[in-house]
């Protein structure tokens, strides 16, 4: 299988309430967007009531699983960075 550039959602196609996919550490999660922000971040939550709703750039929103883990090396990368800051 050859490496597929991963294309998230656009700001204007992502709505409220509904379902995307996202990068996590073990794979791709599942995610409902609660809230857009005009930074270019979106607040979400996880079918899992247990967890906290979360902040993620709108870089990382996709509309299928697959997008989402071709994603999750950039993803971590992104994360190392703004952990070191």
């Amino acid at each position: 299988m050859a490496y597929i550039k991963p294309i998230p959602v656009k700001r204007e196609n992502i709505k409220v309430g509904s379902q995307y996919y996202t990068c996590g550490y073990s794979g791709s999660i599942k995610v409902t967007v609660i809230k857009i922000f005009d930074d270019g971040a979106v607040l979400v939550k996880t079918k899992n009531n247990k967890s906290k709703p979360f902040v993620r750039r709108i870089n990382y929103i996709f509309d299928n699983s697959e997008m989402a883990q071709c994603a999750s090396r950039n993803w971590e990368h992104d994360e190392r960075k703004r952990r070191n800051k």
